[in-house]
């Protein structure tokens, strides 16, 4: 199988055609950085004046997106494996921008960046992947499946 990545283009319709507005709270940037730190994300730059961050994360999803279906809210277990044996895993890849206020204050307005999240299934643990679903949205959106399980950033 050849993989290509996704173009901006690309991206940019899966944005649109997929993405609602969620809410985001305001937060103290300090205290919103401590916690992508704590779920795996990593710094990678720093404007010198200290009110820019960019934070990357990529791996199995994590607690900074939440996912519903069905009217169900969960945190996704990367691995799910079926009762009949199909395997689905779940991959997060994020690339965050936080530009807080002189007050350090972390507003949603202030918040930019794109969360992708790839689902691959499989029709059992060891066989080749069958699907690879991809959504990706932004903070302050949600980005949904064509099977309806709907996520956005937490």
């Amino acid at each position: 199988m050849m993989k290509r990545p996704l173009s901006a283009a690309a991206i940019s319709l899966l944005l649109l055609a997929a993405c609602a507005i969620e809410p985001l709270p305001t937060v103290s940037a300090a205290s919103e950085i401590s916690r992508l730190k704590s779920s795996g994300y990593r710094v990678v730059a720093r404007k010198s004046e200290g009110n820019t961050t960019v934070l990357r994360y990529s791996g199995p999803v994590n607690a900074s997106v939440q996912c519903s279906q069905n009217g169900q809210v969960r945190v996704l277990r990367p691995r799910v494996v079926s009762s009949g044996g199909s395997v689905q895993e779940f991959k997060l890849n994020s690339y965050l921008i936080l530009s807080p206020g002189s007050d350090g204050v972390l507003s949603p307005t202030e918040r930019d960046g794109l969360y992708v999240i790839s689902r691959t299934t499989r029709p059992s643990a060891r066989a080749r992947a069958t699907a690879v679903d991809t959504i990706a949205f932004e903070p302050g959106y949600r980005g949904t499946f064509p099977s309806g399980l709907s996520c956005r950033a937490t």
